[in-house]
Formats: C-alpha cells, sequence, structure tokens
C-alpha cells in the first residue's frame, strides 16, 4: 500500500521519468558507439565526435540523474555498524546533522556550479575541446541535480526532525524475511 502511495506522488512520478530519460540515454549511447565501431571498422570513416558526445553529454546524464533516483529509493551505499548500535534518539540526531550538513554542500554545489560553470560556460557558448559541438546546455543539469538533492536532504531533516527515521534498512528486512521463512531459522539465529 505505501509503495502505491509512492508510485502515484509526484516525486515517484519524477523518479519514473528520470528513469526513462537514463534509459533513453544508454540506449542513445549504445547506439552511438556503435555505429561509431560500424563506421569506424566497416567503412573506414567513424562517426565525428563520439567520444566528446559520450562524455559531455550521455555519461553526465546517466550519473548525475543517478544521484537523484538512488537518493530517492535510498538505494546509496551504507554502513551501518555504529548507527545501528546508537539509541534511537542519537539515530536521531545523527541523521538530522548529516542531512542538515548535505543540505548545505549539496546547495554550495549548486550555487557555484550555476554562478562559476553553468551560466560561464553559457557566456562564451562552451564546446568540447577544440570541436565544435556545444556542451554549455549540460552544464545546467549539475546545478540542476544539486539543488534537487538539497531539497531531498531537507526533506530528511524535516523528517528526522518529527522522529521519522528508518529503524531498519532494506536488505535487514529481507534477510528478516528469508530467517522467518526458513526451517534452519532456530539453529541459525541461537
Amino acid at each position: 500500500m505505501n509503495e502505491e502511495k509512492e508510485r502515484l506522488s509526484v516525486g515517484g512520478r519524477v523518479i519514473k521519468i528520470i528513469e526513462v530519460v537514463g534509459a533513453l540515454a544508454i540506449f542513445a549511447m549504445t547506439l552511438h558507439v556503435l555505429a561509431n565501431v560500424v563506421g569506424r571498422f566497416f567503412f573506414n570513416q567513424p562517426l565525428q565526435g563520439t567520444l566528446e558526445y559520450v562524455q559531455y553529454y550521455y555519461m553526465p546524464i546517466l550519473c548525475f540523474l543517478g544521484f537523484v533516483v538512488a537518493k530517492y529509493l535510498k538505494s546509496h551505499i551504507e554502513a551501518p555498524l555504529i548507527f545501528d548500535n546508537l539509541t534511537w534518539g542519537n539515530r536521531r540526531a545523527l541523521v538530522i546533522v548529516n542531512a542538515g550538513l548535505a543540505v548545505v554542500t549539496t546547495a554550495l554545489f549548486a550555487y557555484f556550479t550555476l554562478t562559476n560553470e553553468a551560466l560561464h560556460g553559457l557566456e562564451v557558448q562552451a564546446t568540447a575541446g577544440t570541436s565544435t559541438i556545444p556542451v554549455w546546455p549540460v552544464y545546467f543539469l549539475v546545478p540542476a541535480v544539486f539543488i534537487a538533492l538539497a531539497f531531498m536532504y531537507a526533506q530528511d531533516v524535516v523528517r528526522a526532525a518529527h522522529g521519522e527515521i528508518d529503524e531498519r534498512n532494506e536488505a535487514e528486512a529481507a534477510l528478516d524475511e528469508v530467517f522467518d521463512e526458513s526451517e534452519f531459522d532456530t539453529e541459525i539465529r541461537k
């Protein structure tokens, strides 16, 4: 039921759109590189700018949008060794402090990448190295992603301030489910 609400939420819809854009970027990159290899191998005529398009368009789209999806789906790497041994109040305080620091950091990254890179790239009409391929439009993706991450971390601060912190991660829940269904459950847990 909770997953259905998440799917119907605005954030869930945005994440689905981001996932589709990412899938299209992977597909386009694959076709582009394949066409370059076929052109180079069979016709001795590679596609001009393939490296630049992969480097300045496909990969930033995949990586930066992946950060947003991972944060939304809580699929980032966790090291729960210390966190799981803290009291609930200390967990809550740690989440508030860490998420608060992440808000400040990502907001600063958004500001500096917008003012120092994206706007400057637009002003000079930045291109990929010595080629004529314009890359300045992609520069605006970076601050947009950092702004999205800042809002997501701000939501974490608010949730933790209201006492809503994740008690267990999905891996622990899955392991508990496996143990509950296992015939060796009592022997393993002893």
